[in-house]
């Protein structure tokens, strides 16, 4: 697994054991689940995001860490209420432009690459030159071996990118002042 799916299973057990430690596991209840929610509930409103979805993503990897152990889960994730999927927020073209604004050369480079791209972070993070075809002015995500990284749900999108004409010449730009070690960024 990926140290960052590892972390999230730790801190969903490390969570239970904060409130349950004195408890076997095969002993925990529908009650006890319920319970730790609730439990996890308070801790979360101490911090922003979106705590209904936190709160099922925690159930499910105690589901898993559960199951590892030969124990089924007593409350079933087609228990919990399903939280309602929101879109992002997009910046407004004036706060994008305030932030070019503001943005030295390589910061600008970055706010462009996402603004281009559509990338995710981590999607840019391990973008490599070789991954921009600056003759078709395209770019697509590729796994990483290197970096032990790969795209979400372990696929290359379906089609390439297409860049504008300005971007393609604002990274070749970028790629005669940057020393060239693989990664974009």
């Amino acid at each position: 697994k990926k140290p960052a799916t590892v972390d999230a299973y730790s801190r969903a057990v490390d969570d239970l054991v904060a409130q349950y430690g004195d408890k076997k596991i095969d002993h925990l209840d529908r009650q006890d689940m319920f319970g730790h929610l609730k439990f996890l509930g308070m801790k979360l409103k101490k911090r922003q995001g979106d705590h209904q979805h936190t709160l099922r993503n925690r159930l499910r990897n105690l589901t898993v860490f559960l199951n590892a152990c030969g124990v089924k889960n007593p409350l079933p994730m087609r228990e919990i209420k399903r939280p309602m999927k929101t879109r992002p927020t997009k910046y407004s073209l004036e706060i994008i432009n305030k932030m070019l604004d503001a943005a030295n050369e390589n910061e600008k480079d970055l706010i462009l690459f996402f603004l281009n791209t559509g990338f995710r972070d981590e999607e840019t993070a391990y973008a490599f030159w070789s991954d921009i075809d600056f003759e078709k002015g395209s770019i697509n995500v590729h796994r990483k071996p290197l970096y032990h990284w790969s795209p979400k749900d372990n696929e290359a999108r379906e089609q390439d990118i297409v860049l504008a004409s300005n971007f393609i010449k604002r990274m070749q730009a970028r790629r005669e002042r940057m020393p060239d070690d693989g990664l974009i960024f």
